[in-house]
């Protein structure tokens, strides 16, 4: 129950600061937009942390736990998939036609109207694409990590590891194109083709570093990438909370007139470095090793 208890600690701390990055600068909980990235992040890991405890064997050897719990969580994603499948394409919204995936038509963005507009103080926002029920295969991008996870933390030799994970990768990234003919890949749907792609050339991507991390014993060069990794969460919110301000915040422009600190740091800053750089090559040949360097 203890760990439980931090799991979904963790989850609301998450989905609180995707709150606070939704409310931020105005602070007008009447038209505030509730689906975020944390805020789908904090949902997809509560369910899928919560299910990975659940689904942990209580008996075998540890790799035949991982295996048995590996394969019961690739069911768990496939069946997400197939059912967000059968409820986008067969499902039509009232006065609509099945199958249609169009802003305006889809199932989803029918749900995140209907429901969010009744949750909601006041006028309800543009949806976007973190709605209700683009969540399930979102939680099935999830699970996939967790199955990655307990084949990585296997006895199995090192190169297998990397070998089968490639494969596996391989093998979901044309399920995924498959599927497209079909189900389009669509980032904003979360489409289940776009599932099974994207996490096929993750897996494909994670055995490459795998092999050259952990195999080769090449670490210098992914010591930037562990710190990103290790402070996401942070680095999100920080960089979220700094364009806000850019663009709220009024200063006076070169003309006399109000304009954000990001327009002003835009005109003031990068057009006139812009203008150099053109006037730069403008003045000799592209091909020379100058123009090289600074036009590409």
């Amino acid at each position: 129950m203890g760990d439980s208890w931090k799991i979904v600690k963790r989850a609301l701390v998450i989905f609180g600061l995707g709150m606070v990055l939704a409310l931020y600068p105005k602070w007008d909980v009447g038209v505030v937009r509730i689906p975020g990235v944390l805020q789908r992040i904090a949902i997809c890991y509560l369910a899928a942390a919560l299910l990975f405890r659940w689904t942990a064997p209580a008996r075998g050897n540890d790799d035949s736990r991982r295996w048995a719990q590996g394969r019961t969580l690739m069911l768990c994603a496939v069946a997400l998939t197939l059912g967000y499948w059968g409820a986008m394409m067969l499902v039509p919204v009232p006065g609509g036609a099945a199958g249609d995936l169009t802003p305006d038509g889809n199932l989803g963005a029918y749900i995140d109207r209907e429901d969010l507009r009744r949750a909601s103080l006041g006028p309800v926002q543009d949806m976007g694409p973190e709605g209700l029920l683009s969540t399930v295969p979102a939680l099935a991008t999830t699970l996939l990590g967790g199955v990655a996870g307990l084949w990585l933390g296997s006895r199995a030799a090192g190169s297998r590891k990397a070998l089968w994970m490639t494969a596996a990768g391989m093998l979901a990234m044309g399920i995924g194109l498959a599927w497209s003919l079909v189900f389009p890949l669509n980032k904003a749907l979360w489409t289940s083709s776009y599932v099974w792609f994207t996490g096929g050339a993750a897996a494909v991507f994670l055995a490459l570093c795998y092999a050259l991390i952990d195999l080769r014993g090449w670490r210098a060069w992914s010591r930037p990438f562990v710190i990103l990794g290790l402070n996401a969460i942070a680095l999100f919110v920080l960089s979220g909370l700094m364009t806000k301000f850019l663009s709220f915040h009024k200063v006076t422009g070169p003309d006399g007139n109000p304009v954000s600190l990001l327009r002003y740091a835009y005109t003031t800053w990068f057009v006139p470095w812009r203008n150099r750089s053109t006037r730069r090559c403008s003045s000799h040949s592209r091909t020379s090793p100058c123009c090289s360097s600074c036009c590409g």
